[in-house]
């Protein structure tokens, strides 16, 4: 993290493999990265808080970075209880699924409520419409789609996201606020104490292990009132419709070609050891 002569903190964000033609894989879980962030403001003085962060998810040069907006003191709490909610809605619905497994379906959830904000098709229904017909469920490691190559990078990046979360609430618990610590800040720190390193979370080469725990995630109460709420606000017209098909055909004409055998490099490899 570095300041300008502004003083408005600038975040540099590992490079994420993700499709070209698709919004920046990070963007999904930028909600959590915008808490963690505000975090901070918990532990010092107002002449010192922040209220918007640069972030740099493509090392471009002369990029300027995209300007976040951080949620007020007051709203904290009401973001951390949604997280919290959320997590403990699945985990009740599911308690046969992984601490992994759970928390890649809050990660699928994040994709989901950010496809519903902005009238997309979630490309993890997309993604699991693809491995349930495929006749082997290895094809899908030996020949990857642009979309599942995506939807992986955008898992990836739910879980760093994660992970500095963690890390800022670690910091703020233990530093202690200007005011009492909020309980639902309390509540989620505890359940981000099960959340997985990242050296658990499958590559590409065990990607079906990572899509079975979709169907989890899409049965949620959550994301059943956000499709619900979707189809009310925004009907797709004839015309959006096929601009979202000739969209697709674009995409899957991208790549065809084998990922590699492989293990790829883990940009991530700094908080591993945490």
């Amino acid at each position: 993290m570095e300041d300008t002569d502004s003083h408005t903190p600038h975040i540099f964000l590992p490079f994420l493999v993700d499709c070209p033609v698709r919004t920046n894989a990070w963007e999904v879980s930028s909600t959590i990265r915008q808490l963690a962030y505000g975090l901070i403001n918990l532990c010092i003085s107002k002449k010192q808080q922040v209220f918007t962060v640069f972030e740099h998810r493509k090392q471009q040069d002369k990029s300027t970075g995209r300007e976040l907006q951080l949620p007020s003191i007051s709203q904290i709490s009401e973001a951390c209880t949604a997280v919290s909610h959320l997590f403990q809605q699945l985990q009740n619905k599911h308690p046969n699924l992984s601490d992994t497994q759970i928390w890649t379906a809050v990660a699928v959830n994040q994709e989901l409520e950010w496809s519903h904000a902005h009238s997309r098709s979630p490309l993890s229904q997309i993604v699991i419409q693809q491995f349930e017909f495929l006749e082997s469920k290895t094809e899908m490691a030996r020949n990857l789609s642009w979309d599942i190559i995506h939807f992986f990078a955008q898992i990836q990046g739910s879980y760093y996201s994660l992970r500095i979360l963690k890390q800022i609430m670690g910091l703020v618990v233990s530093h202690g606020c200007s005011e009492p610590t909020p309980e639902p800040l309390l509540l989620l720190h505890h359940q981000l104490e099960s959340l997985p390193t990242l050296a658990e979370l499958a590559d590409l080469s065990h990607v079906s292990s990572l899509l079975e725990t979709i169907p989890a995630a899409l049965a949620t109460d959550t994301s059943t009132m956000s499709m619900e709420h979707r189809s009310d606000r925004s009907p797709q017209t004839k015309e959006s419709r096929r601009a979202a098909r000739r969209k697709r055909k674009r995409e899957k004409g991208l790549v065809e070609a084998p990922f590699g055998r492989g293990k790829p490099n883990n940009p991530f490899d700094v908080l591993r050891d945490e």
